[in-house]
């Protein structure tokens, strides 16, 4: 038997469960963890995401409560965030234009954001450029598509990219994107 203790591994109709025992769920490739994209995890090991009526089976721990963080600690994950950027003013950028729009504009996260990208609605930004010659990303790189609309990689991106390159996320302002919800911001 293998059993994920104490980790936060359940997330389904916005709410978030936790078992202090742990959760009995079958490891795949060692991990518990459930990849949409790679259809690797979840409870029948193929990817899916929890649905109405899946049971979890958990633990039973002796151990004590724990404390609870004051409600003025945590976090709410709806609100407004700025994150830090840093521009690229490469030849093959977004250029100057494109830069005044990511600093002035507001953008929101999009349904299809992932650990992968966070893929931005608002303002369309334009380059001179459909796609450069592959080159090497890093976490928080802002890839501008055909259709102008940012995404923003995270952890586990890609490690090249064909797409014209806005800047950058701040890597300390990474976990406050990570943690935002789609929708108006």
């Amino acid at each position: 038997d293998f059993y994920c203790r104490n980790q936060l591994i359940a997330k389904a109709f916005g709410q978030l469960f936790a078992s202090k025992g742990g959760f009995h769920v079958e490891p795949q490739l060692s991990s518990c963890a459930t990849v949409v994209r790679e259809k690797l995890g979840g409870l029948e090991k193929n990817g899916e995401k929890l649905k109405e009526n899946d049971t979890l089976n958990y633990l039973e721990s002796d151990q004590q409560a724990s404390r609870r963080v004051p409600q003025k600690f945590i976090p709410d994950y709806r609100k407004k965030i700025s994150l830090r950027f840093i521009p690229n003013f490469s030849e093959i950028s977004a250029g100057n234009d494109g830069y005044h729009l990511l600093i002035k504009k507001n953008y929101e996260v999009t349904q299809y954001s992932d650990r992968m990208g966070y893929r931005l609605s608002g303002e369309s930004v334009r380059t001179n450029f459909t796609g450069i010659i592959s080159q090497g990303v890093s976490a928080g790189a802002i890839q501008i598509p055909k259709d102008g609309q940012p995404i923003v990689l995270m952890k586990d991106r890609q490690t090249m990219g064909g797409y014209p390159l806005a800047g950058g996320v701040a890597k300390v302002d990474l976990p406050l994107l990570a943690q935002s919800l789609p929708g108006p911001k």
